[in-house]
C-alpha cells in the first residue's frame, strides 16, 4: 500500500513538472512564432518604405509618384511608429515639388502629385500628431480640396492658398503668417491660437470657425465672412489691417468702425462674395 501510494506521488510529481515543461515550450515557441512574424512584418514594412521611396523620387511620370505617396499612407496605417517618418518625407517632397514660384502674381495649379502629397499629409497629420513642427513655408495649395485635413502646428508662413478648400480643417496653432488666403473655405475649421499676422483673408468664408486666440494683426478682412466664427474679440478685429463695409461679422460682435482702409484693398474675383447676404 505504501509503494503504491509512494509510486502515485511521483507519478504526479512527474506530471506536475512534465506539464511545466509543455507549458514553458509552448510560451517559448509562441514567443518565437510571435518575432519571427515582427521581423517578418517589419521586413515587410522596410521594403515597402524603400519601395514608395523610390517611387517617390521617380523624375519622369507624376502617376508613379501619386503610387509612392499613396504607398506611405498605407504603411502609415500598418506601422504607427513610421508615421513621424512618413510625414517628414511627405513636407519634404511639398517643399521641394511644391513651392511657389518665386516672384510670380498667380502660380499655376498645383500639380498632380503635390496635391496627392498635401491630401495625405493632412489626413496622416489627423491621426497622429507630429512630434515636431512640419515645415511648409511657401508652399503652393492655391485651389486645393482638403476638407477636414489637419496641419496643426506646422510653419505655413507665406502659403499661397487662394481659394483652398480646408473646411471643418484643424489649424490649430498654425503659423500663416503672411498667407494669400482670399476666397479661402474656412468653414467650421479650427484656427485656434493660428498665426494669421499679415495674411490676406480678402473673401475668405470663415462662417463657423474657430478663431479663439489668433493673432489677427495686420490681417486683411476685406469682403470675408465671419458669420458664427467662434472666439473672436474686438481687440482681435482692432489689430487687423482692414475690411470692407460687406464685411459680415458675427452677431455678438460689432467692429470699431464699418470699414478700414478700403482703399488698400486689391480687387479682384472673390469666390464667395455672393454668401455675404446669405
Amino acid at each position: 500500500m505504501a509503494v503504491a501510494s509512494a509510486r502515485q506521488s511521483v507519478l504526479l510529481a512527474a506530471g506536475g513538472v512534465l506539464a511545466v515543461i509543455t507549458l514553458f515550450l509552448t510560451i517559448s515557441r509562441d514567443e518565437v512564432t510571435k518575432a519571427r512574424a515582427d521581423r517578418e512584418s517589419d521586413e515587410h514594412v522596410t521594403s515597402m518604405y524603400v519601395e514608395a521611396l523610390r517611387q517617390l523620387s521617380d523624375r519622369e511620370s507624376a502617376f508613379v509618384r501619386i503610387g509612392g505617396i499613396h504607398a506611405l499612407e498605407r504603411i502609415t496605417q500598418d506601422s504607427a511608429r513610421d508615421q513621424q517618418a512618413v510625414m517628414s518625407v511627405l513636407a519634404s517632397f511639398l517643399r521641394e515639388h511644391g513651392s511657389r514660384p518665386v516672384g510670380t502674381e498667380e502660380p499655376p495649379n498645383v500639380p498632380a502629385d503635390v496635391a496627392a502629397a498635401a491630401e495625405v499629409l493632412g489626413r496622416v497629420t489627423g491621426r497622429q500628431e507630429p512630434e515636431s513642427r512640419l515645415e511648409l513655408d511657401s508652399v503652393n495649395f492655391f485651389r486645393l480640396r482638403l476638407r477636414g485635413a489637419s496641419f496643426a502646428g506646422a510653419n505655413m508662413n507665406q502659403l499661397f492658398a487662394k481659394e483652398v478648400i480646408l473646411d471643418g480643417a484643424t489649424l490649430t496653432s498654425t503659423g500663416l503668417y503672411s498667407a494669400q488666403l482670399r476666397s479661402a473655405n474656412f468653414r467650421n475649421a479650427n484656427l485656434s491660437h493660428a498665426g494669421l499676422d499679415y495674411a490676406d483673408l480678402s473673401g475668405a468664408y470663415l462662417v463657423g470657425a474657430n478663431l479663439t486666440g489668433a493673432n489677427l494683426t495686420g490681417a486683411k478682412l476685406y469682403y470675408a465672412n465671419l458669420k458664427d466664427a467662434v472666439g473672436l474679440t474686438s481687440d482681435q478685429v482692432a489689430s487687423a489691417h482692414g475690411w470692407s463695409e460687406q464685411t459680415r461679422w458675427p452677431d455678438y460682435l460689432e467692429p470699431p468702425e464699418a470699414e478700414r482702409n478700403i482703399d488698400d484693398f486689391q480687387g479682384g474675383h472673390l469666390a464667395f462674395v455672393d454668401l455675404l447676404n446669405d
